[in-house]
């Protein structure tokens, strides 16, 4: 199941917009929030160079694929098998 939705500038690593489904019914929902903020800040100095990557985080696993300028990111739970576009 998708937990958190973001979606982030690469050049500048701004949040731009979150999803509905905002980790409110997670109890460490802001902790898993500022790792994602972490992850949007490395963009611009170029040490996620990979366009799609998952990088799991305790019980949950980030998704994200660089487009153009733009980070699209959900954090799922482990056990939610992920489409072809985020898996490699």
């Amino acid at each position: 199941m998708v937990k958190l939705t973001m979606i982030a500038c690469v050049t500048d690593g701004l949040p731009l917009a979150e999803g509905l489904d905002d980790g409110r019914d997670l109890t460490d929902a802001e902790m898993y929030k500022q790792q994602v903020k972490a992850l949007f800040k490395n963009l611009p100095k170029g040490h996620n160079e990979a366009s799609r990557m998952s990088v799991e985080t305790g019980p949950y696993v980030f998704h994200y694929i660089i487009e153009g300028h733009v980070c699209y990111l959900t954090m799922c739970d482990h056990s939610y098998h992920c489409s072809g576009n985020f898996c490699s």
